[in-house]
């Protein structure tokens, strides 16, 4: 084998392996996209519920019953 092929096989292998490396990146990437956004929607529940409460708890103060 010569250094000229040489050296060719090592760049096809060079770019197999960066073009690998870019897709799991990507795959990565995406997937902590789905992850954030799921605790995301989960954190913007448990905060309306909590704004319901306050609510809830600042409606009964106003006409004077009591909260329980």
């Amino acid at each position: 084998m010569t250094v000229s092929s040489q050296y060719v096989l090592l760049t096809s292998v060079l770019l197999y392996e960066q073009n690998q490396q870019r897709e799991l990146t990507i795959r990565h990437a995406k997937e902590t996209e789905t992850e954030m956004q799921k605790r995301l929607n989960v954190q913007k529940a448990e905060y309306e519920e909590a704004i319901k409460r306050h609510i809830s708890f600042i409606d009964q103060v106003i006409i004077g019953k009591d909260y329980r």
